[in-house]
């Protein structure tokens, strides 16, 4: 994907997505390139954007990462599909700034440990939000949930309601 075509997509998406996840009072910046560390998973896989949001000024910076969109089969619906993951970053951002209020008090031995369940937590609960988002837009596709509670096997959400066990 060119960074032109990136922008077009950009600017025909951005405000509506804002719109649909309640942040179109914040100002979103958006650069091109990754920076060190930027969208690192661990694993050597660089992502396809970040999002660095300052919830106590409603600002957000999107980082994106154009090669991950090389030699995809549909570029167009990955980058806005990344598009709209980074803003459910930004709709979860003052819990990032609880994080970030509470680093100066915890040993630094501790901190890296933090910051790995604190980015495991947030990416769920990121997922989760796509999840609803799914389930909102396409009524007519059942939703297959489950839960897995320590060793047991997969429960089905649908049963829960039905204490007698699944139909």
């Amino acid at each position: 994907m060119t960074e032109e075509r990136a922008a077009e997509l950009v600017n025909s998406n951005l405000m509506r997505l804002a719109e649909l996840h309640g942040v179109p009072h914040w100002r979103i910046s958006i650069r091109f390139g990754l920076e060190d560390g930027d969208a690192d998973q661990g694993n050597g896989f660089l992502g396809t954007m970040t999002c660095d949001a300052r919830e106590e000024r409603e600002r957000a910076c999107i980082r994106i990462n154009l090669d991950a969109f090389k030699d995809q089969d549909d570029p167009d619906q990955l980058f806005l599909e990344a598009l709209s993951h980074e803003m459910k970053h930004i709709v979860i951002a003052p819990f990032e700034a609880f994080t970030k209020a509470i680093e100066p008090f915890i040993p630094k031995e501790a901190w890296d440990s933090i910051c790995a369940v604190r980015t495991s937590a947030v990416e769920r609960c990121v997922r989760n939000l796509e999840r609803f988002e799914f389930c909102l837009t396409h009524r007519d596709v059942p939703a297959v949930a489950t839960t897995e509670v320590a060793n047991s096997p997969p429960v089905e959400v649908n049963s829960l309601a039905n204490p007698g066990g699944p139909k």
